[in-house]
């Protein structure tokens, strides 16, 4: 497609991808999404104190943690908004 009409797009949704600010409720719904996520996600019989990736303090708490993080502050703060958790 056209790169001026994806950059059009870009520049029509990003209030939406990074809004000014995030209502408490919603970074509540996020947490409770999280969690019903992981729950979902955790193989059976695992010990979630043990497993890595889904685990207290696994990997996906620190991709959702980058996540919510950029959806707070990336409205106000350009340099947040990259697919990379690593860079953000």
């Amino acid at each position: 497609g056209s790169d001026e009409l994806a950059a059009d797009f870009v520049k029509l949704i990003d209030p939406i991808r990074y809004p000014a600010e995030l209502a408490e409720t919603d970074v509540r719904e996020i947490r409770r999404i999280k969690a019903r996520v992981e729950s979902e996600r955790l193989p059976r019989g695992a010990d979630p104190a043990r497993h890595v990736k889904l685990g207290r303090g696994g990997l996906s708490d620190v991709e959702w943690l980058v996540q919510l993080l950029q959806l707070q502050h990336a409205g106000k703060h350009p340099d947040l908004r990259t697919t990379s958790t690593m860079e953000a």
